[in-house]
């Protein structure tokens, strides 16, 4: 890489990692595990200045000699969507003055991720956790403050917002977290640990006044409506996605998927029972859902199956020290991942343990509330949920990409590659042979058609 690139890359890395230090504890990068992210006017101006300074850096390196290789010109452009795709949400979505979950997450992820991530010594990490728990409340005042001034503020957005709210105390102080914090902290001096318990409970008072901020005043100037238009929808996915499509070429794709699937799932339900209709074919994979006893030991179980498989049948190389662990989604997700979800290995980081989400019922539910919270988690389901999540899907994907050397590459995400390796890799595994009953077959094609129904909601949604 040329030198004047290279510095610019390290630039905007830095200026990145600094502005989003959760986001740092996530990808694996070290100095800025003691901060949370400042939502104040002139931090937020400043930003904004800083993103047009580098974006243009960027236009002009497009022309310099010693940028004109492929891979150069490829971080290039990687650069510029990351950093236009940053500008769209803070200046023209307005994301800081409208979606007010964003400031709950970043106290709740900020002390998660550094959990989960870091192993540092106690006392180091004791410090930079109470560093960042110390500032919750200049975190949910800067919220208030943008919320405050915000227009044309989704409902949905804010439910959103109250349901992260309701997790604090229960992330904060229950079993699960407080084993964490034993394992990781061993806080054996009271002095420590009752700094620490003030902490926490100072973080969940500010969010539970956020919450009631959020009830008694912003609530009732919400809207149902939550279009951004045909413009900014299209510069979402181009600059996200470089897709060069427009919002009617995505819909007709849509339509052209859901199609394809509903016509296949036809023809294997008359291969699972002639006589029943894809509807009732649906119904009784359903009901056939794991019990919520079995829900982790099931998904791991079929993700050890599933790398076996991958390197049994020769289909790509696995690391020999990997580590993929399935637990319960933290409460703190669950407001927006009602089934499952992976979570990558650090990409600047050397661990190369992911995480798969599940989403258990609620302790106590019954009937319908419990059926509802566990029909997704099918019998059939899971191994093509592991396909997709774990091996060849997800989780073997970002083991190789985190591998690669160039930042952008790292810092650079889209769901088109990320979900679309994954949705092959539903498809690869049952051509190889891995699923052994039509039912899974049936199962990967229905989620196939959700996400056709998924592409045609996105747009119409969008565009109001």
């Amino acid at each position: 890489m040329s030198s004047v690139l290279g510095e610019a890359i390290d630039k905007y890395v830095s200026f990145y990692f600094e502005t989003n230090p959760v986001q740092a504890t996530f990808y694996g990068v070290p100095g800025f595990d003691g901060e949370l992210a400042h939502f104040d006017e002139e931090t937020l101006k400043r930003i904004a200045i800083e993103q047009q300074r580098l974006i243009l850096e960027f236009e002009r390196l497009r022309f310099v000699k010693d940028t004109k290789h492929i891979q150069e010109q490829l971080d290039i452009e990687l650069a510029l969507s990351h950093l236009e795709q940053r500008q769209l949400l803070l200046q023209g979505m307005r994301i800081p003055y409208r979606d007010a979950s964003i400031y709950p997450k970043e106290i709740l992820f900020g002390v998660y991720w550094l959990l989960i991530r870091r192993n540092s010594k106690n006392s180091e990490l004791y410090k930079i956790l109470i560093s960042r728990l110390r500032q919750a409340k200049r975190v949910m005042s800067e919220g208030r403050k943008n919320l405050s001034k915000g227009q044309d503020i989704p409902r949905i957005w804010l439910e959103t917002a109250l349901a992260v709210c309701d997790s604090a105390s229960t992330f904060l102080f229950g079993n699960v977290t407080e084993n964490l914090f034993r394992s990781k902290l061993k806080l054996n001096s009271s002095e420590y640990k009752s700094e620490f318990d003030h902490l926490r409970r100072v973080a969940t008072e500010e969010i539970s006044k956020f919450k009631y901020f959020l009830e008694n005043e912003i609530l009732p100037k919400t809207t149902d409506n939550f279009a951004i238009g045909q413009y900014n929808y299209e510069q979402y996915i181009r600059n996200l996605h470089f897709l060069p499509f427009t919002a009617d070429e995505i819909e007709k794709t849509g339509i052209e998927y859901l199609e394809i699937a509903e016509n296949e799932l036809k023809q294997i339900s008359r291969q699972i029972n002639p006589k029943a209709t894809v509807e009732e074919i649906a119904g009784i994979i359903e009901a056939e859902h794991l019990n919520e006893n079995e829900l982790i030991n099931e998904y791991t179980q079929q993700c050890q199956a599933g790398r076996y498989f991958v390197l049994e049948h020769e289909l790509v190389n696995i690391p020999e020290d990997d580590e993929i662990s399935v637990v319960e989604t933290p409460v703190i997700a669950r407001a927006t991942i009602p089934f499952v979800s992976y979570q990558q290995p650090p990409a600047f980081g050397d661990s190369k343990a992911g995480y798969l989400w599940i989403t258990t019922p609620e302790k106590g539910i019954i009937g319908k509330q419990l059926f509802d919270a566990l029909r997704m988690h099918q019998r059939a389901g899971v191994p093509v949920v592991c396909a997709h999540e774990a091996y060849p899907g997800h989780h073997l994907q970002f083991l190789k990409t985190n591998k690669v050397k160039r930042a952008m590459r790292k810092l650079f995400k889209t769901s088109v590659f990320t979900e679309g390796w994954a949705l092959y890799c539903e498809e690869l595994m049952f051509r190889e042979g891995f699923y052994k009953d039509l039912k899974s077959r049936f199962f990967q094609l229905s989620m196939l058609k959700m996400r056709a129904y998924r592409v045609l909601i996105d747009v119409r949604l969008a565009l109001g």
